[in-house]
């Protein structure tokens, strides 16, 4: 049973992200809170289509890959890569910025990606063990 929901770990991060990029879709300014202006047209524009739409469009592939043929193991590293390349980006880019306060907002994202990107590379690793029983 455990092993079952491990290896669809790619669906569940592929949902949040397309909840994730319909709402910047949705409601740009909420990029506010990262000092990140929506107040032109042209702003809400780049921000709906770049992280909005890519978002829910790399969450479409991740939830729904495996209906046009992608296997779970290649879903779930996919994922892996992402969350752990984006958290860990995250947390270098913190310790660039960082000053005399440090900033904890950013390192709680970053805390989270990464261990939404070992949960990936866990259910990959589970992924790969059955393929490799299965050729027994």
């Amino acid at each position: 049973m455990m092993a079952q929901l491990m290896r669809s770990v790619h669906v569940f991060l592929g949902l949040l992200l397309i909840a994730f990029g319909a709402a910047t879709f949705l409601f740009p300014e909420l990029l506010g809170h990262y000092s990140i202006a929506a107040d032109q047209s042209d702003n809400r524009i780049a921000l709906r289509a770049v992280i909005g739409g890519g978002e829910i469009g790399i969450g479409v592939y991740l939830a729904f890959g495996n209906f046009f043929g992608v296997q779970q193991k290649s879903l779930n590293l996919a994922a892996a890569i992402l969350f752990l390349s984006v958290g860990l980006a995250r947390f270098v880019a913190t310790m660039l910025e960082a000053s005399f306060e440090f900033p904890w907002q950013p390192v709680r994202e970053a805390s989270i990606e990464v261990v939404l990107g070992f949960l990936a590379v866990l259910a990959f690793r589970i992924c790969s063990s059955d393929r490799v029983e299965d050729h027994r």
